[in-house]
């Protein structure tokens, strides 16, 4: 699955990962896990 074509799955996958790891999440600031998709996005697009 793409996240990244999905904006409300995206969004909520985002906001889960940024919760603090008391609070179940992976304590990951936002701008670090939508700067990763981006890349990830670029290089794939050169890439296939």
């Amino acid at each position: 699955m793409n996240l990244h074509d999905n904006q409300s799955l995206f969004a909520a996958a985002v906001q889960f990962a940024s919760r603090n790891k008391g609070d179940g999440g992976l304590g990951i600031k936002p701008i670090f896990i939508e700067s990763d998709q981006a890349r990830f996005n670029e290089l794939s697009s050169q890439l296939f």
